[in-house]
């Protein structure tokens, strides 16, 4: 106890009545004080940092009160308002500290989706992530001392430093527009844009497999058609070089150009034939008749099947049946 106070003239019932009131005042502010600074912190309005320097000053406000159950209304009120100006500044040079959190926060979001996107490069990211980092080492080594003008000069360092790695002047901008928002509603929205770049990303992607997986049945079905072609071009290649021989002999070697196993064969032998002898006569697909169709359908269906024999075939006809006739070997009579 302060020996001045034994020298202190009796309170009146007022004064005691001022006193008692104005404890009860100060109690119930600093607990009043003390849940607005924790929910404050929970809905991130507050830094932690200005919260344990504000509920380090209401504890010990509420220990110095508790202490001292003697004290006059002018120590009271000259405490209490120390107090109110203490916090209130606390509280006024938080929103710097907010807002560079904030900026970090908004970054970081920014360039995870610029990467995904594709609108900025690996290097890109890499350089933009080291300055973020090194902010953020900043402020966790200066949160409790740094002014709001330090906050101001390490923002603008900060974002000069994006700059020169390629980051867009509006993206700065637009950056420095949004830390003033709650930390709460930045972190919904960036969710939220997070999540439309995500379904984007899912469409894009989900086009992209269906074009692949179109062009890719488009493939196999043209080469597959194609192999088709080249097996039936391969049998009426054999068929039609085979016009001197009767039509049961075509069709043998039109089966036999069909199978896929000769068919790169017979095409390399059409090729040469080509070269050594000019022009292979192609009568018709699998030309194995000579009598026309004498319906409008039976033409279309007759169609490959059906050809005009000219001097050539009727020569290699001609010789083939000559050839027969010389193997024959006829016995003695």
């Amino acid at each position: 106890m302060n020996v001045s106070r034994l020298f202190k003239e009796k309170q009146t019932p007022e004064e005691i009545q001022q006193i008692r009131q104005l404890r009860q005042g100060y109690y119930s502010y600093i607990t009043g004080a003390t849940a607005n600074v924790l929910n404050a912190v929970k809905a991130n309005t507050l830094t932690p940092e200005t919260s344990t320097q504000i509920s380090t000053l209401l504890a010990k406000d509420k220990s110095w009160l508790d202490s001292n159950s003697d004290l006059d209304a002018n120590e009271i009120s000259t405490r209490y308002d120390t107090l109110l100006n203490s916090v209130q500044n606390f509280i006024l040079t938080d929103k710097p500290k907010i807002e560079f959190k904030n900026t970090i926060l908004i970054y970081q979001s920014l360039f995870k989706t610029n990467l995904q996107n594709k609108s900025i490069t690996e290097e890109q990211y890499e350089n933009v992530d080291r300055v973020l980092k090194a902010s953020n080492d900043w402020y966790n080594k200066n949160v409790l001392t740094a002014t709001e003008l330090d906050f101001v000069n390490e923002t603008q360092k900060m974002n000069d430093k994006l700059k020169e790695g390629g980051i867009k002047s509006t993206e700065v901008a637009n950056a420095k527009k949004d830390s003033g928002k709650p930390t709460e509603e930045i972190k919904r929205e960036l969710t939220e844009k997070e999540l439309q770049e995500k379904k984007k990303q899912e469409v894009t992607m989900n086009v992209k497999k269906g074009l692949h997986i179109i062009g890719s049945t488009a493939l196999k079905v043209f080469l597959s058609l194609l192999f088709v072609v080249l097996c039936i071009l391969s049998g009426s290649f054999v068929a039609n070089i085979a016009i001197g021989r009767p039509p049961p002999y075509r069709i043998l070697f039109f089966i036999y150009g069909l199978l896929p196993q000769l068919m790169p064969f017979v095409i390399l032998y059409t090729l040469y034939r080509r070269i050594a002898h000019g022009p292979i006569a192609m009568y018709a697909i699998l030309p194995v008749s000579i009598e026309p169709a004498t319906t409008r359908l039976g033409k279309y269906l007759w169609y490959p099947f059906y050809y005009v024999p000219d001097q050539d075939a009727i020569n290699a006809y001609t010789e083939f049946q000559a050839g027969l006739r010389a193997v024959v070997v006829y016995p003695q009579g």
